[in-house]
């Protein structure tokens, strides 16, 4: 048995494949997340799936990091820096967040000043040593150190070049605390990001370890790995090391699992529209490719690791809906989550969600999910009435209100990644996935005039099938010295050290495929673009800029080297073994208007459908808008287009 699991801030979902048994097709399992502890809902959907047998393989997407920050409940950290470079984290870079804030403010380091030790060394940037560090002195250090302190973090000017004065801290503290080295945990130039990097990474230490190896030691029998944030799987023993590295763990997964299915449906430009509960991710997949970056900012904070870019909104089913001291109806970012959840699961909610509002407006089933949970329809009328009554507007204008503002969101997220990079979203397939995501996508679609909806068999748990189907990734990375930078060839002796360094690593690789990347800029600038070394610079730059100089002179600042390895061979999504089956019709309201839907609880083999229509899954509802039309695909996919009929 096979095994994808996400943790989502409302839901934790699970797909299981059994290759042996083809004809029982995908199995899959949705329950309600435990904030409190979230390994719970995975052992306890791990067991109810796996029925007392340990499954082979479990691939998991995890949000534990993400919460540690957000929540403000991660280690007690010390911070090692450079003498004189005390206050890097505080003083960061001169950008500024919100340009036109009248009284700027900053995000706090999560550490305090009194935690942060400068140590009397310098390195320059061509790797020499300008003041030797003085060992003797680095006893005194230690006991400086308050015993309450749960990981330290160091971060040596240029330590990158040479890093051997962070090595001797690292050899210094290794005994008595978890150590984060820069040089290793975010190599390349600008310490300051480096600097966050490092610190974040001890920071989510002490909830990441625990959390990882809770789960190890009741998986033990059982293959464990962890996504990390850009969509590729580590062990156990690396996401500990690495905890920055599975900040965006969910998000990712569920690009993974996009990319799968865009592939095998020959959709290879998505617009992905991620909506859960809690919130609502979104992300560009241009010609097939997944969006990779090497920095991202995470809670405010510059994060140097793979990532994948994508785009969050505080928008999904459980945002609670609320009325302005103005009198306007807001949505979000606020959210019910998983306790108590929105008013019609009847968890003690008291303020309406825009779950309530599609429940009120007929758009979901009598029950959700895989544990039968029964909606209440009645008290979401009551919650929307009282909010009506503070808003002077009648109950079915609240609701329509809340659908509209939070489609608005959605469209107004997925401008980020394509109308503000230079991308016409009408060119682009929407492709919605989560539990609320196809409900909400005809009406995303219309705002932003997109003609075509691609909605994956099995969209609530996407994300789940996303890490099922990930590969185990690792990066080797090296900056090259200033000296050699303008050497058109500089790189690729250190491509040859990297290799080497990985496979001494890893041993036998007879199973990994490689890549080599290279962090290229013209002279004189700042920021970075990656890519292969084939890929022509004046193209992308001109891509991504919109302007190219091939005048100026090309530097190589940094190179990587990927590994991937398919722990799971040729895995193919099996399809779906069910029967079409037509329920009674339900009156819904859209658009300010009233209509009687066909309903679908399952569908199977050639079906074309026009709107309206709902199709009531055990992971999520899709909504088919009238004007649209629904075909079915191979694999259980739906495609939806606009006026097709």
């Amino acid at each position: 048995m096979f095994i994808g699991c996400d943790t989502g801030g409302t839901f934790t979902d699970f797909v299981m494949f059994c290759p042996r048994h083809p004809e029982r097709g995908l199995q899959t399992l949705k329950l309600s997340s435990t904030p409190d502890d979230p390994g719970r809902a995975v052992l306890e959907g791990v067991e109810r799936l796996g029925r007392g047998v340990a499954p082979e393989f479990i691939n998991h997407a995890t949000t534990v990091a993400t919460n540690a920050l957000l929540e403000s409940q991660g280690g007690r950290v010390a911070f090692f820096v450079t003498e004189g470079f005390g206050d890097m984290l505080w003083l960061g870079r001169g950008h500024r967040q919100n340009l036109y804030a009248l009284a700027p403010t900053r995000v706090e380091p999560p550490l305090s000043r009194q935690d942060t030790f400068e140590v009397p060394e310098r390195i320059q940037a061509d790797g020499s040593v300008l003041r030797k560090l003085d060992k003797s002195g680095l006893a005194e250090l230690v006991k400086g150190l308050d015993k309450d302190v749960q990981a330290v973090a160091v971060c040596l000017l240029h330590s990158s070049v040479n890093p051997t004065h962070e090595l001797m801290l690292a050899e210094a503290l290794k005994n008595d605390f978890q150590v984060y080295c820069s040089h290793q945990t975010a190599p390349g130039s600008g310490e300051y990001e480096r600097g966050t990097t490092t610190v974040l990474a001890a920071y989510l230490s002490p909830k990441v370890r625990a959390y990882i190896q809770r789960l190890a030691d009741n998986l033990s029998q059982s293959g464990l790995m962890i996504v990390h944030s850009a969509g590729g799987l580590l062990t156990p023993g690396e996401a500990q090391e690495n905890p920055h590295r599975i900040a965006l763990s969910g998000p990712a997964a569920g690009l993974r699992g996009a990319l799968s299915v865009g592939r095998e449906c020959g959709q290879l430009n998505l617009v992905t529209l991620d909506m859960g509960g809690t919130s609502t991710d979104v992300a560009l997949l241009a010609d097939g490719e997944l969006p990779y970056s090497w920095q991202t900012n995470l809670e405010g904070f510059p994060l140097r690791a793979p990532t994948l870019e994508i785009h969050t909104i505080g928008a999904g089913g459980g945002s609670i809906a609320y009325g302005e001291e103005t009198g306007l109806l807001r949505v979000g970012p606020r959210s019910a989550g998983a306790v108590p959840g929105p008013v019609c699961y009847g968890r003690g909610g008291e303020q309406p969600a825009v779950t309530d509002a599609l429940c009120f407006n007929g758009f979901l089933p009598k029950t959700l999910g895989d544990e039968r949970l029964l909606l209440d329809r009645e008290a979401s009328a009551r919650a929307l009435s009282s909010l009506g009554e503070e808003l002077d507007l009648e109950v079915f204008q609240v609701a329509d209100g809340v659908l509209e503002i939070a489609a608005n969101h959605l469209a107004g997220a997925v401008r980020k990644v394509t109308t503000a990079k230079g991308y016409n979203p009408a060119s682009f397939t929407l492709f919605p996935f989560g539990g609320a995501g196809p409900l909400l996508a005809c009406a995303v679609a219309e705002n932003l005039e997109m003609d075509t909806i691609l909605v994956p068999e099995g969209a609530g748990v996407l994300s789940a099938w996303g890490a099922l189907t990930a590969p185990w990734e690792r990066e080797w990375s090296r900056t090259v010295p200033v000296q050699l930078r303008q050497e058109s060839d500089s790189w690729r002796p250190l491509v040859a050290e990297l290799r080497g360094e990985a496979e001494e690593e890893l041993g036998d690789v007879s199973d990994c495929s490689w890549q080599v990347l290279l962090e290229r800029r013209y002279a004189g600038q700042g920021e970075t673009l990656v890519a292969t070394p084939e890929v022509d610079f004046h193209e992308l730059h001109k891509r991504r800029y919109g302007f190219s100089r091939s005048d100026c002179e090309i530097q190589t600042v940094a190179v990587r080297v990927r590994a991937q390895r398919l722990p799971l061979q040729g895995l193919q999504r099996p399809d779906p073994v069910t029967e079409t089956k037509e329920l009674e019709s339900q009156l819904i309201r859209y658009g300010q208007r009233e209509y009687t839907a066909r309903v679908f609880s399952e569908v199977s083999g050639e079906l074309k459908v026009d709107g309206p229509a709902l199709f009531f899954k055990p992971s999520s509802t899709l909504f088919l808008a009238p004007g649209w039309t629904l075909e079915t695909l191979p694999g259980g996919h739906h495609l939806l287009r606009r006026g097709a009929s």
